[in-house]
């Protein structure tokens, strides 16, 4: 299901529940993570099984997430921005792989 528009996603919620889809995986998505609340409360209205990538969707009553820390990763992004303003070579930083979820 897609939902372009605010007016979009209970109408796509409800398709759902209709066409008894057996869960749903939201991608991270500004339009999305904007309206975390309201797809946290049309998951458990339609009884929907959701999955989210942050955190805070769980500490707002969703099912479950699973991803990295968000804040970890932020942490990981200043750590390189200091590196490279101090003269390191971006292209001699190692790639990361986000190691706390």
């Amino acid at each position: 299901m897609h939902a372009h528009a605010v007016t979009e996603i209970e109408t796509a919620f409800a398709t759902m529940a209709q066409e008894k889809v057996g869960a749903l995986v939201v991608v991270p998505d500004a339009f999305l993570i904007s309206r975390r609340d309201q797809l946290v409360a049309l998951a458990a209205r339609y009884v929907v099984p959701t999955m989210y990538q942050f955190r805070d969707y769980a500490l707002a009553g969703a099912l479950i997430s699973y991803g990295a820390s968000l804040s970890d990763q932020y942490r990981q992004v200043g750590l390189y921005t200091g590196m490279i303003l101090k003269g390191a070579n971006p292209a001699d930083l190692p790639v990361l792989q986000p190691t706390k979820s």
